[in-house]
């Protein structure tokens, strides 16, 4: 996590000054989690979405939260995206099968703040995932 440095102000006094660079770290990590959960960590989709939601207000519960899931990031580099399809295709054989599979799951109001769900699928083509999404139900 990147700490502040000469872009603050002297002026500031030393309480402010460390919630100021707070701000920004909670900002710039949430920013890094969010192209981690994009292209390599979707098992973080949720608690990076619900880091994401308190851009505005943040407090050192939110931060907190924020630094248990680049700790959870830094603890588990085994999981996140694993491309390794089923069968190989030269791109000539018109005889070749491409499976298409999917999974998805949801849960009933566990969403404290507004009592609503959450969903998510991954879609995945011979067995490697090419797409997947987690969104709170409206």
């Amino acid at each position: 996590i990147g700490g502040c440095g000469k872009q603050w102000s002297i002026n500031y006094d030393a309480v402010h000054l460390q919630l100021s660079c707070r701000l920004v770290d909670f900002i710039r990590c949430n920013h890094k989690m969010m192209h981690m959960m994009r292209w390599t960590r979707p098992d973080i989709y949720n608690a990076v979405r619900d880091c994401a939601r308190h851009m505005q207000g943040t407090t050192e519960d939110h931060y907190q939260a924020m630094l248990r899931v680049m700790d959870y990031v830094i603890a588990t580099p085994e999981r996140g995206l694993f491309l390794a399809p089923k069968g190989e295709w030269d791109g000539k054989n018109l005889d070749f099968e491409f499976e298409i599979s999917g999974k998805s799951d949801s849960d009933y109001a566990k969403c404290k703040d507004s009592s609503k769900s959450i969903t998510g699928c991954v879609t995945y083509l011979n067995g490697a995932p090419i797409m997947y999404r987690s969104s709170t139900q409206k």
